[in-house]
């Protein structure tokens, strides 16, 4: 089976139905949020496990560089320590999986929180573990 490659805005779901395990590689994902003061969230749920991390809103993905609001060091460039603080919550890093594997029928799935958080872009991979 070939890759499959996922692309759009809004909440993303995957079910693994092509009876073996798939690579999922997040490529690039932007999270806009729709308050100017509070926080959101994004619920990232793949293989029966579920975890919800609290952001301001940014850019995640593999081998993506770049900077939010307030994000650089005493010399203007970016600080990859910083922008990870301004992405999620205050002071605490949190770890966003951009590669993972499922076994067959399991979901993987990215959900911004209603009304704050919105996947504003995504490019996902899906690749079949026979290739």
């Amino acid at each position: 089976m070939a890759s499959q490659v996922l692309s759009g805005t809004g909440d993303v779901t995957y079910t693994n139905n092509t009876g073996q395990n798939v690579r999922i590689v997040t490529n690039y994902m932007k999270f806009t949020n729709s308050s100017t003061i509070d926080f959101g969230s994004i619920t990232v749920s793949f293989g029966g496990v579920s975890t919800t991390i609290r952001t301001y809103g940014g850019t995640i993905g593999r081998g993506i560089a770049g900077t939010t609001r307030g994000a650089s060091n005493s010399g203007g460039s970016p600080n990859s320590q910083n922008f990870a603080k301004d992405i999620f919550q205050s002071g605490e890093i949190e770890g966003v999986p951009l590669e993972l594997i499922i076994a067959p029928t399991e979901t993987f799935s990215v959900v911004g929180s209603a009304g704050v958080i919105t996947i504003a872009a995504y490019n996902i991979v899906v690749i079949p573990e026979a290739g």
